[in-house]
């Protein structure tokens, strides 16, 4: 049978051995308490920059989508609109329509709209609105469609992100918007690549 009387022997001495002096136990826990704070600290103010990032997302793609839903109204028609009168009173509806007061905000908050991806796109789409109002109802169809073609373009390229969309809006809304935006591009972009065609064949003809 095995000699185990070392190896019990070396147990017992382990086990007989004095505990971790309580002082250094609070030494320890202080030591950790300062660096368990430190990392609080510094984690604090990046905690508090995605806080705003997120909430600034939530204003700038529910705009998106409520002005697009706007101009939407605009363009299903499909065809221009005969009457002058009519349109007047519907560019009118959509001039009061279209306040901007996100636009501001965003504004206001400069230094947290710097740090979006989104920016340029926004800034882009929000000129041509501006341009929308300014140039009047005589443009308001072309301005209008030029308006969701790039919010359609930006969507495609992920300018702007289709999950945002989803994140901050119903889910009904956010799928109409999608399919709306990035239909009326990628039709644009078969008709171009058709006319293309066209030409090409005309010339080798």
């Amino acid at each position: 049978m095995p000699d185990y009387t070392k190896q019990l022997d070396e147990i017992v001495r382990l086990l007989s051995r004095p505990g971790i002096s309580p002082w250094i136990l609070a030494a320890f826990s202080v030591f950790l308490g300062i660096i368990g704070g430190a990392i609080g600290r510094a984690l604090e103010p990046w905690v508090a920059d995605f806080s705003r990032r997120s909430r600034m997302r939530r204003v700038l793609y529910g705009d998106m989508a409520s002005m697009f839903f706007q101009i939407n109204v605009i363009t299903m028609f499909g065809e221009p609109w005969a009457n002058d009168n009519v349109r007047a009173e519907a560019f009118t509806r959509l001039v009061s329509s279209l306040d901007f007061e996100a636009e501001d905000h965003l504004k206001t908050n400069r230094d947290v709209f710097m740090q979006l991806d989104e920016r340029p796109a926004a800034k882009h789409i929000y000129h041509l609105l501006h341009q929308t109002v300014s140039e009047g109802a005589a443009q308001m169809e072309d301005n209008c469609r030029k308006v969701q073609w790039t919010l359609g373009w930006y969507i495609h390229d992920r300018a702007l992100r289709e999950r945002y969309f989803r994140k901050f809006l119903p889910k009904n809304q956010s799928a109409r918007l999608i399919e709306r935006a990035t239909g009326l591009y990628d039709q644009s972009i078969k008709q171009e690549e058709d006319r293309q065609k066209q030409n090409e064949k005309y010339l080798n003809a």
